[in-house]
């Protein structure tokens, strides 16, 4: 019993420093090397980098693998969104004692400590060249690549003496066809080769094979000036031009396989399909933006293909659909190329009831594991709540007349009087005052008649006709102005509108809304009413409205006058900008 109580004990006790050795690790250090894989007898960076917090570090545990030729640190403050975010960086020019995974280990700063991570060294190349001051050196990755996919082209030149003016050509093709892309910065560190120490300037491109086949990467060159020291007296350095050129790499590229049956060819590293909205609840009328994005490592953002092809079925014609311009992007990384597109599309539900949003798959081939692969988004029902009936400005329209107050609502009022009364005098009080109130009303009535009838002045010869007012609704939507484009509508439609007829002038957007009868223009009048009177004036496209008032056309348009010999405004199919 007593072995057993021990063993525990230690059991417990491994377990408690196992999770406190975890706990130590700092999650806001990070540890980065400026390169992976690395030769034997180069330098090459490790970096840490710390949220500004945490002790001096002790690297002393790195000097068990490595050998510490450089140390630097620096300090930035930075200011987000009004929060100071400080960061502290350490780097440290290493070189490897000996080949294989070697581990970077936990570095100690205060209280806190960095996790493992790792390196592979290489063995050392034996290039025959290392008697030579200047010479380079090339190599891809993979030599076998897919047609269309990425290969890594390296570039190294090597040099033990000073250097002016040198140019060093890009690859290009002998035979076959390919597109050539420059990735990050250069960098440059120390190596060696057969006992001789080298500065090393090492550059990266990414090239696309287009064809299938052979693709033979031609020698690229160097050009640059040598300095060289006179050992004689009286004599000065003399500098002379020195050329040097690297080996040519044949590639065999292979096809499309027969195996991927995908609409468009997509050799990737990895892809991803993601999806983001601008609301979660939805309503007739109202828009709601999906915004979609393609992610790819490997891959051109030029490559990646329109996400309309890949919808399983079409949208259900009550979700209107207004797509924006797509955004896409590339980073020019040391491993590689990462590309995404972005996809943009405004929907606007017509009517309520709930509507199924089709599956989106995007095949694809993935280059390391040689096997088709799908990126999708599946299908996603959306509920949508039907409209208001009040318009969105909620402005009440106006009654022609007031109903007369009846009785029973008189005696309600009476009767909730705290004042007891009898009802003999209430009878008696009520038909007086609905006596009073017809009389009151009539008077209104023939006051408003005869105000009305004496204005039949002329309106100023200044008031906005359809053209000016047109022009600057134009404007406005051009420069994504709600309230000019609301001034500018109200404008237009007192215009519009105008008739012996017409008993009330028009100012607000509801009255607009409830005159046109044109769903797709009342939609817009919507959309610009609600932004109105919100923060997200940043989403409105002001090309929209115009391109539905544009097709705008009223039931009396075919009678009306055109002015001058202009093409009508309102006329469908115009080409009016």
């Amino acid at each position: 019993m007593k072995t057993f109580n021990k063993s525990l004990f230690k059991l417990l006790l491994l377990f408690s420093l196992l999770a406190a050795t975890i706990n130590s690790f700092a999650a806001n250090i990070n540890v980065l090397v400026d390169r992976n894989p690395v030769r034997l007898n180069e330098s090459f960076h490790i970096v840490f980098e710390t949220g500004g917090t945490g002790g001096n570090p002790d690297f002393s545990p790195l000097e068990t693998d490595f050998d510490i030729l450089n140390q630097s640190q620096n300090s930035q403050i930075n200011i987000i969104n009004g929060q100071q975010r400080s960061t502290k960086k350490w780097v440290l020019t290493v070189m490897a004692k000996r080949t294989g995974h070697l581990v970077i280990p936990s570095i100690d700063f205060g209280q806190e400590r960095t996790a493992p991570s790792s390196v592979t060294v290489q063995e050392v190349q034996q290039s025959g060249q290392a008697e030579s001051n200047l010479f380079l050196e090339v190599e891809v990755e993979p030599k076998n690549p897919y047609v269309q996919s990425q290969v890594i082209y390296t570039v190294r030149l090597l040099f033990v003496i000073d250097l002016k003016n040198a140019s060093l050509t890009d690859p290009k093709f002998k035979d076959g066809e390919g597109i050539v892309e420059k990735l990050g910065e250069d960098v440059q560190y120390k190596t060696q080769r057969d006992g001789k120490y080298f500065m090393v300037f090492e550059r990266k491109y990414a090239i696309f094979p287009q064809e299938s086949g052979d693709l033979i990467i031609e020698p690229v060159r160097i050009e640059a000036v040598i300095l060289e020291a006179q050992v004689s007296k009286g004599r000065r350095s003399q500098a002379y031009v020195k050329r040097s050129r690297s080996k040519s790499i044949a590639l065999k590229v292979k096809p499309i396989p027969d195996s991927f049956k995908g609409k468009v060819w997509l050799p990737a590293k990895h892809l991803k399909l993601q999806e983001n909205w601008s609301e979660t609840h939805f309503k007739a009328g109202e828009p709601a933006t999906r915004t979609l994005t393609l992610l790819a490592e490997g891959l051109t953002a030029g490559q990646l293909p329109e996400l309309s092809h890949f919808s399983q079925n079409s949208l259900s014609k009550a979700l209107k659909q207004y797509p924006d311009k797509a955004k896409l992007d590339e980073q020019k990384t040391s491993q590689g190329i990462i590309s995404s597109r972005e996809e943009k599309v405004a929907i606007i539900p017509s009517e309520g009831g709930s509507y199924t949003l089709p599956a989106i798959d995007v095949p694809w081939w993935n280059t390391k594991t040689h096997q088709i692969e799908i990126a999708s988004l599946p299908a996603r029902m959306i509920d949508v709540q039907p409209a208001d009936v009040q318009p969105a400005d909620n402005v009440v329209s106006p009654q022609t007349s007031a109903p007369l107050v009846k009785r029973d609502n008189v005696d309600k009022v009476e009767s909730s009087d705290p004042i007891k009364v009898p009802a003999e005098a209430v009878t008696n009080y009520g038909k007086w005052l609905n006596l009073i109130l017809a009389l009151g009303w009539l008077g209104t009535i023939i006051a408003w008649w005869l105000t009305n009838r004496r204005d039949t002045t002329p309106k100023p010869q200044n008031t906005p006709n359809d053209k000016t007012a047109i022009k600057k609704l134009k404007q406005a939507c051009q420069g994504n102005n709600l309230k000019g484009a609301k001034e500018a509508l109200i404008i237009w439609a007192k215009v519009h509108w105008q008739t012996p007829n017409n008993l009330k002038e028009i100012n607000s957007l509801g009255e607009i809304f409830q005159r046109c009868g044109d769903k797709p223009l009342q939609t817009e009048i919507q959309i610009l009413n609600r932004l109105l009177y919100s923060q997200k004036t940043e989403n409105w496209q002001g090309s929209r409205l115009w391109d539905v008032f544009k097709m705008y056309k009223t039931p009396s348009s075919e009678n009306r006058v055109v002015e001058a010999g202009l093409v009508p405004l309102y006329q469908r199919g115009s080409t009016t900008d």
